[in-house]
């Protein structure tokens, strides 16, 4: 073997032999990261399952008896001439369960609305002079020359008496209503400033006999132009002492409106 050759092996492993003597110095290696905590994912508020269930429960029911009132008031006597209950309810058992277009629905209800609305309007024209003919008929009633008719209770004391002019309190209503739709209080007198009336109207108000209350059956033709809206509208005037009675003589003014 040549010298050159030896030497070159041995100068070759002389450095791998003396560094395997020597303390290693350990390479540096990368800091460990800390594990990633895994988070559990928080729920969305909401309402305990059992509550909910039993307020939707509940719902259910308040709306079938509201629904169930509605059909309760649609059967009454004085609403059989303007709609037919069962078959309503028929209609509204059969749309249930089926999606309904909102369109079409809307011009569906404009032809039959439109085609109802003129159909009530001769219907409560008739029913209005039916009305005045038999009101005319009964004990009692005074009949004035613009169609208006009046009932007037008289106090058996003279000195409990007193006009019509001097009444604070007017109750509204219509004849196709069963309560009062509002009230209106002066302490200077209400049919003076009684604007709905047309002008002939209250004067020949004041022409009435003295008592304790009156009420007055006003056809549309009585009222003034302003409130004269339709043919068939008939006010029923209830004119009495309110604030006389009870001491109240402050001077206010009320309007005071009903909700039907």
């Amino acid at each position: 073997m040549r010298t050159s050759l030896v030497f070159g092996i041995i100068a070759a492993t002389l450095p791998s032999a003396f560094a395997a003597d020597q303390p290693s110095t350990p390479a540096p290696q990368p800091a460990e990261r800390p594990a990633a905590k895994t988070e559990k994912k928080q729920a969305p508020p909401s309402i305990p399952d059992d509550i909910r269930k039993q307020y939707s429960a509940f719902a259910g029911k308040a709306l079938a008896f509201a629904i169930q009132q509605r059909f309760k008031a649609m059967s009454s006597e004085k609403q059989k001439m303007l709609i037919d209950a069962d078959i309503v309810k028929k209609a509204f058992m059969d749309n249930l369960a089926q999606p309904l277009d909102e369109e079409s629905l809307k011009k569906e209800g404009d032809l039959i609305t439109k085609a109802y609305e003129e159909a009530y309007k001769a219907y409560s024209k008739a029913k209005t002079a039916l009305f005045f003919q038999e009101n005319a008929k009964k004990p009692g009633v005074i009949l004035l020359e613009n169609g208006m008719q009046c009932e007037v209770t008289v106090d058996k004391d003279p000195a409990n008496n007193y006009r019509i002019e001097e009444a604070d309190n007017v109750e509204i209503s219509t004849l196709h209503s069963d309560f009062a739709m509002r009230s209106r209080m002066s302490s200077s007198g209400v049919l003076e400033d009684f604007v709905e009336l047309s002008e002939v109207s209250r004067e020949l108000l004041k022409e009435l006999p003295e008592g304790t209350k009156w009420i007055v059956y006003v056809p549309a033709s009585a009222l003034s132009e302003t409130f004269r809206e339709d043919d068939e509208q008939c006010l029923i005037l209830t004119f009495d002492r309110e604030l006389k009675t009870r001491g109240e003589e402050d001077g206010r003014d009320e309007d005071i409106e009903d909700e039907e």
